[in-house]
């Protein structure tokens, strides 16, 4: 029977790299994009962290999360999250 499977799960590896890609979409004037202030980001991470240390990591979320790049002596660009 299909339903009675008795070998253990496996969780499906995670990729190795996620590339993000933005494509510019035009939108109805009656729809506004609006950014969040400094405020509304620091809520946001703080809400983040409490997900982060209910997980014992990252969070969904910050997987698919863009990394800054930061600039390393010999200025060569390199993620931050290998840093």
């Amino acid at each position: 029977d299909d339903l009675d499977d008795t070998e253990p799960q496996t969780q499906p590896e995670k990729p190795a790299e996620v590339t993000t890609v933005i494509t510019p979409t035009s939108r109805p004037a009656y729809l506004k994009v609006i950014a969040a202030d400094d405020e509304e980001c620091a809520v946001h991470e703080n809400y983040l962290l409490g997900l982060d240390k209910e997980v014992g990591g990252d969070c969904v979320y910050r997987q698919f999360e863009p990394r800054p790049i930061v600039a390393t002596e010999n200025n060569e660009p390199e993620n931050s999250a290998t840093a």
